[in-house]
């Protein structure tokens, strides 16, 4: 055994040793020393008889040694310092590695929030939701407005025909341009209305005094006046005959811009009164005279009649005097 090889045939074991080459046959076993004088064998001896240890394994997940990995360099072996070994072209040896903590892993890449836009269509529905909210409020306003400033009341002249709104026979009046006394106007809703007469003079109120024992004088500043007018039936649903008291609405105004109901005064009218709680049928018409109470000076007066129950601007202005 030797770190370098002697001669030919040597061979080197896995100790990276070298050794002679084996004989072809063995030499004779020594003789087995007496019993308790056995002395220790001989190391060489031994070493020449007994096979040489097996080849080290490559360790785990390593390849094995290349063929040739043990040899020695090319060339004679250089002289070194004592002890120092030839140079080899083996396995380098193994160094310490430093501790895996094992791969990148799954990386999870954070994904863009999509919160940005679902607020910005939500934003969006809400503006068109209500920009279209607002156009149909809008709309239904107008629409409504339209419907409840329009006035269906129509002139009927004296040959029977209609003159309607606006048209350049004149119109249902208005407050600024009232019809004259004598004119008749279809409501709309099944009434027509005429007024035949008007008393306004200061002796109207005298008329009225004596008309009934339990008639008052007018309050101070008032006096009375005397309206004769007509209220015709036209239509009724399922032909059910109707009042004017419960359809019709009358009203005077003049130059002190007040209101003066009929109801404001209980003054009984001269004969012949209107009888406003008569029932009438289609066809029928309710004839009479109306108490107004209104200012002692006041004068420009005018009639506003209107149905009692209605959802339009449905009127018409008769002017007295």
């Amino acid at each position: 055994m030797s770190d370098f090889p002697q001669g030919p045939d040597w061979w080197q074991a896995s100790d990276l040793k070298w050794y002679p080459p084996q004989p072809s046959t063995p030499p004779p076993a020594p003789a087995t020393p007496p019993i308790g004088l056995s002395s220790p064998p001989d190391p060489s001896t031994r070493a020449a008889f007994e096979a040489p240890p097996a080849a080290p394994q490559a360790p785990w997940g390593q390849q094995p040694p290349a063929p040739g990995t043990g040899q020695p360099t090319a060339g004679p072996p250089t002289a070194g310092p004592a002890g120092a070994q030839a140079p080899w072209s083996g396995q380098p040896p193994a160094y310490p590695q430093a501790p895996q903590y094992g791969g990148a892993g799954n990386v999870t890449v954070k994904k863009k929030s999509k919160l940005p836009w679902v607020l910005g269509i939500f934003a969006l529905v809400v503006l068109l939701g209500v920009g279209g909210c607002l156009a149909l409020i809008s709309a239904t306003t107008s629409a409504i407005d339209e419907e409840l400033s329009k006035n269906d009341a129509t002139v009927i002249t004296p040959d029977g025909s209609v003159v309607e709104p606006g048209s350049s026979g004149g119109g249902a009046g208005s407050q600024e341009d009232a019809l004259p006394i004598g004119s008749e106007v279809d409501l709309g809703n099944g009434w027509r209305i005429k007024v035949n007469s008007a008393d306004v003079s200061p002796g109207a109120t005298a008329l009225v005094e004596q008309a009934n024992t339990f008639n008052e004088p007018p309050e101070p500043g008032k006096r009375y006046i005397i309206v004769n007018l007509s209220a015709t039936l036209t239509s009724s649903e399922n032909s059910e005959p109707k009042s004017p008291w419960l359809e019709l609405d009358y009203a005077v105004f003049g130059s002190d811009g007040v209101e003066r109901s009929s109801s404001d005064t209980f003054a009984v009218a001269p004969d012949p009164a209107l009888d406003e709680l008569a029932e009438l049928m289609v066809g029928a018409t309710a004839t009479g005279n109306v108490v107004f109470a209104v200012g002692a000076e006041e004068t420009d007066l005018m009639l506003r009649v209107e149905p009692m129950f209605s959802f339009d601007d449905t009127h018409t202005w008769i002017a007295l005097g």
